[in-house]
């Protein structure tokens, strides 16, 4: 058996999950976790994950990629290192979907008043 090559450098995994959030910022919006996740076939809460630090699968890398048109290698390595993220296209999320995960519960709808104008 070879020994393995010392010259081959180690993934910075930090930086996979950095570069994917990049991706899901410039295609989704500051606020788009939600969107990028649904976008993933992924829940928002495991989404998240991988942007805190958990290592995404590869075929969550893939999907990122193809959704995203970033290349596969470029979410992995960083390379090819002239890969502009502005070149990524914006994917609006569809009509009704909130564009983010922290939004605040709907205001308590307010009783109606009594038909003929009294308080009761």
């Amino acid at each position: 058996m070879k020994p393995l090559d010392s010259n081959i450098p180690t993934l910075n995994t930090a930086a996979i999950c950095e570069r994917l959030k990049q991706v899901r910022i410039q295609v989704c919006g500051p606020r788009g976790q939600s969107h990028f996740a649904a976008l993933l076939n992924l829940s928002p809460s495991t989404y998240n994950y991988y942007e805190k630090g958990r290592i995404p699968p590869v075929d969550v890398l893939d999907r990122a990629a193809r959704v995203t048109g970033a290349p596969l290698l470029w979410l992995i390595r960083g390379e090819p290192g002239d890969f502009s993220l502005e070149s990524l296209k914006k994917i609006e999320p569809p009509v009704g979907m909130p564009e983010t995960t922290n939004m605040a519960p709907a205001p308590a709808p307010q009783a109606a008043p009594p038909a003929n104008g009294t308080a009761a």
